[in-house]
């Protein structure tokens, strides 16, 4: 299924300036401010970009400083006044109001995982509730008390949404990685929150060029009203093809490669590429465009790294 064009937003409209959207960046991130500006340009919010980046690198005083930033724009705004806090980790994929998301609410987290309350996402509206709650948060985050061990387990005492309940149709924070299925592509998802516990492995951490690659790609779509991942703009006339091909036998180095058929739409483009570096440097080529029936075993073709190298690597000296 095609998934639809992210929605433009529309024009602001009268009472829009209720709303203050606070983009908190422990490091650079342009694509992520792109994102946050054009959403609160879009409605006609407020819009502030607090820069962490030469500042403490430490989670614990991070955490502090988006709190205590939080709750000074709380107390300057006016009672019911909604403050949404995003971090250079969170992206606004479909821009609806954030007043559809905060009907009859005071404060909006999600959790994106059974055990993952993400603070990447955060909407508050200006009540002395609010303000109490966020004053403790920053509270727990300052040194000398009790020990710190994340922002997720600091939100738990916090009543969060899980990510798979909608909210007027609408899910509100739906989570996204590298190896997330982007689900969020095709379903009214408000915004999405890259978490490192999400990755595997968790070290990993947030990878910045993914980051921007992902959210420059959100931008580029809801700029000009396109589908995100959109299949049509890969080539789709690919002509048929052998099952495998050898280019440039007989040479000391070798590079193999093997895609199916399914994703020949891009493995083509790959398969492009790997052919100019070993005619530059006089390289054997060894395309595989399917599975390689001998193998005998089913599985797809990730696992077949061992049988590829094995048996090309008695006509080398490197493959």
């Amino acid at each position: 299924m095609r998934p639809p064009p992210v929605p433009v937003p529309q024009p602001a409209h009268a009472g829009s300036a209720e709303v203050t959207v606070i983009s908190c960046f422990a490091e650079a991130a342009p694509a992520s401010l792109e994102n946050h500006r054009h959403y609160a340009f879009a409605h006609g919010y407020r819009h502030c970009w607090i820069d962490m980046s030469s500042g403490p690198r430490g989670p614990q005083l991070q955490a502090l400083h988006r709190y205590e930033c939080l709750l000074a724009a709380l107390d300057a705004a006016a009672e019911n006044h909604l403050v949404l806090l995003l971090t250079e980790n969170a992206a606004v994929v479909w821009p609806v109001a954030l007043s559809r998301l905060m009907e009859g609410r005071d404060r909006l987290l999600v959790a994106t995982s059974p055990d993952c309350v993400q603070h990447n996402v955060q909407v508050w509206r200006n009540t002395p509730a609010a303000r109490a709650c966020v004053r403790g948060l920053a509270a727990q985050c300052r040194l000398g008390g009790e020990a710190f061990v994340s922002e997720s387990q600091l939100l738990d005492a916090v009543p969060a949404l899980p990510w798979y309940e909608t909210i007027d149709g609408v899910y509100a924070v739906m989570p996204a990685g590298p190896n997330v299925d982007p689900r969020w592509s095709v379903v009214p998802a408000f915004a999405i929150s890259l978490d490192a516990a999400m990755h595997s492995p968790p070290e990993l951490g947030i990878v910045p060029r993914f980051r921007d690659a992902l959210f420059g790609h959100i931008n580029h779509c809801q700029l000009r009203g396109e589908a995100l991942f959109d299949a049509a703009a890969l080539p789709g006339d690919i002509a048929p093809m052998p099952e495998r091909s050898t280019f440039q036998p007989g040479h000391r180095v070798a590079l193999v490669t093997l895609y199916t058929p399914d994703i020949a739409c891009y493995g083509r483009i790959a398969e492009d590429s790997f052919r100019r570096y070993c005619e530059r440097h006089g390289y054997t080529l060894y395309v595989h465009r399917d599975m390689p029936q001998e193998v005998g075993l089913p599985g797809t073709g990730n696992w077949l790294k061992p049988w590829l190298l094995h048996a090309y690597l008695a006509h080398h000296e490197w493959v």
